[in-house]
């Protein structure tokens, strides 16, 4: 039998002239199972995320799986229309300057009178129960947290940079796996992974892997995970073997304000691949075997402007250099008549280009290139 897709569309906010809605597509299957959530473009000029949805829903129209898989391309359409000239500067909310990526709501840290959780309370009742009615219930309590906040918050009205990612945030919550799909602004493929889950995501096939602490700072992916690592935090201290069942990273695929469906198809089943390893799809996909590298947070570096002027890079995304390689060249065009006109930018350790500021002019203490600084194999 068929999957059933369900189209649904939601209003997300309004402006003076119209109100904002979103588009999402469910696929759900007759075989009981996992359910999976992905979102792309909460920056609108992160755009990759989109051609990949479009390869997964076509996918997916066809193919036997389990569960229910939710699609939310352009999640953010008041991003996405923040033109000037012919560049999306949808990465900030242009009223209060804030990352769109930085909104989410962190239930771990609340009051319980605004939907914080209450993991004591929560063990108490659930101690002697299975692990599967523990993951039923505990994602029950997470929805109620979203509708606690919403009521408190009603009567004197949503923070502007709240009222969307709460939606977003109630849609991804049913879930057991969450990919929140981006891209940089010159950049390789990589994956924003915590350390809970660094034993599990290779499966996605990607060649880069950034390690972040089990913390909190606002994005997607920690909001999603952070219910889920402290329960089981919680669950240890009282010596209950628990072990949750999620998932949760942030997908970045390449360069922003550009598509490429040749590169989404392979994206695609990458993810893929991670799908049929959790048991979402039966067949497995014919994935090409990457050469994967990671590396923690804090060795996760940047590269600054020692001056300003037009810079030119010497080594692209996903390029490998060793140490002391000239990584790019920055040309003060108003010194050329000077010994100084170049000012070069030389590696410190060996490692990997991840991202690049996609502009050549640059002003001094411009974040330049962000590098795994002696990276790590799988």
């Amino acid at each position: 039998m068929k999957n059933t897709l369900f189209i649904k569309k939601l209003k997300i906010d309004q402006t003076v002239a119209n109100d904002m809605v979103i588009t999402v597509y469910e696929f759900v299957s007759t075989k009981p199972g996992k359910t999976v959530y992905l979102q792309s473009s909460v920056h609108g000029a992160e755009l990759q995320g989109n051609a990949v949805i479009y390869e997964l829903f076509n996918y997916l129209k066809e193919v036997d799986f389990c569960g229910k898989i939710i699609l939310v391309p352009l999640a953010n359409p008041y991003a996405s229309s923040q033109k000037s000239g012919t560049y999306t500067h949808g990465r900030f909310n242009p009223v209060t300057g804030d990352n769109w990526n930085r909104m989410y709501l962190d239930l771990c840290s609340l009051d319980q009178e605004q939907g914080g959780i209450d993991f004591k309370k929560f063990i108490e009742s659930h101690g002697e129960k299975s692990a599967q009615e523990i993951n039923k219930d505990f994602k029950k309590v997470i929805r109620k947290g979203f509708e606690t906040y919403l009521k408190y918050h009603r009567d004197y009205g949503i923070d502007e940079n709240k009222s969307l990612f709460i939606e977003l945030q109630r849609l991804a919550s049913e879930a057991d796996i969450v990919l929140d799909l981006h891209t940089g602004a010159r950049a390789t493929r990589y994956i924003y992974s915590p350390e809970c889950q660094e034993d599990k995501m290779k499966d996605i096939n990607f060649p880069h892997y950034i390690v972040i602490p089990n913390e909190f700072g606002g994005a997607m992916d920690e909001a999603s995970f952070m219910p889920w690592f402290k329960l089981s935090e919680n669950f240890k201290k009282e010596n209950i073997d628990y072990q949750y069942d999620f998932e949760s990273y942030t997908v970045e695929l390449g360069n922003e304000e550009v598509i490429d469906m040749d590169a989404a198809k392979n994206d695609a089943v990458n993810i893929l691949n991670l799908l049929h390893q959790r048991d979402v799809l039966k067949d497995r996909p014919k994935v090409k075997k990457t050469k994967q590298y990671k590396c923690s947070l804090k060795d996760y570096k940047s590269y600054y402007a020692k001056a300003a002027g037009l810079c030119e890079y010497h080594i692209k995304p996903g390029e490998h250099f060793k140490e002391n390689d000239l990584l790019c060249s920055i040309y003060k065009m108003d010194r050329l008549d000077e010994r100084n006109a170049v000012t070069e930018i030389r590696a410190l350790t060996s490692g990997i280009v991840i991202h690049q500021t996609p502009s050549a002019s640059v002003k001094k203490g411009m974040e330049l290139i962000q590098v795994f600084s002696n990276p790590v194999t799988l």
